[in-house]
């Protein structure tokens, strides 16, 4: 009996050694990384989320990425607003230095003309102090604010620190994002030119419009009618 309780708890005590030896790495690097993830290695960072979403004037685009290396090995994330072959503006979240730099940064930066559409105030990144989940531990929040531009997509490209890459293109027509009820765009003109109206102005040429519409039909069925009663006639 006591032979067994000795085999027992040597067993248990190699058992011990072995799953530390094992486990020591991922431990190693939860502290290294400051948020582990799933235990999933290298699999590229993926989209769980796009909006866009027009507002008080401005774009909003929300992204939510996820990297099941955790969301702390996401290190940049690119929005790309393009026309055709064109790249109009480039927006860029950086969350490290440089991708073996374990400090993080948080910048947002802009690659545009005139550099004055991306709203940096605005731009925001979060993501959940929690581990409780897969989503706490892998979902990176993006915010990116900017002024109305015409574009016709949105190119996203998302890189991790090992340098793997995932992409993803939204098909937009930049004309829908910036008109509202005051403004007219005219896309077919080599850039864009925009003709604002006075407040109403727009909803009472609408409404004039349709009037002289409904006239012109009610004409033209009057005409046909006539004509009818002309060839009955006879």
């Amino acid at each position: 009996m006591n032979l067994l309780k000795k085999n027992l708890v040597i067993t248990f005590v190699i058992s011990l050694i072995i799953i530390q030896w094992i486990t020591l790495p991922l431990v190693e690097l939860s502290k290294a990384d400051g948020n582990a993830g799933v235990g999933v290695m290298n699999v590229t960072p993926a989209f769980a989320d796009i909006q866009l979403i027009q507002r008080n004037g401005l774009i909003r685009i929300y992204l939510i990425v996820s990297d099941y290396n955790s969301w702390g090995d996401v290190y940049t994330v690119e929005v790309l607003l393009e026309e055709g072959d064109r790249t109009i503006a480039s927006f860029l979240y950086q969350q490290y230095e440089t991708q073996d730099s374990f400090e993080k940064i948080h910048t947002f930066q802009e690659s545009s003309h005139d550099k004055s559409l991306l709203n940096f105030e605005a731009c925001d990144v979060s993501y959940s102090p929690d581990s409780s989940t897969v989503e706490d531990r892998c979902h990176l929040h993006l915010r990116f604010v900017f002024n109305p531009t015409y574009f016709s997509q949105i190119h996203i490209r998302v890189t991790d620190r090992s340098g793997a890459m995932a992409e993803t293109i939204v098909e937009y027509r930049g004309a829908d994002m910036m008109r509202d009820q005051n403004t007219l765009i005219l896309p077919w003109i080599d850039g864009t030119v925009t003709v604002t109206f006075p407040p109403g102005l727009l909803e009472v040429l609408l409404i004039a419009l349709s009037g002289l519409l409904a006239v012109i039909v009610a004409k033209k069925l009057r005409i046909v009618e006539v004509m009818n009663q002309v060839l009955y006639e006879k």
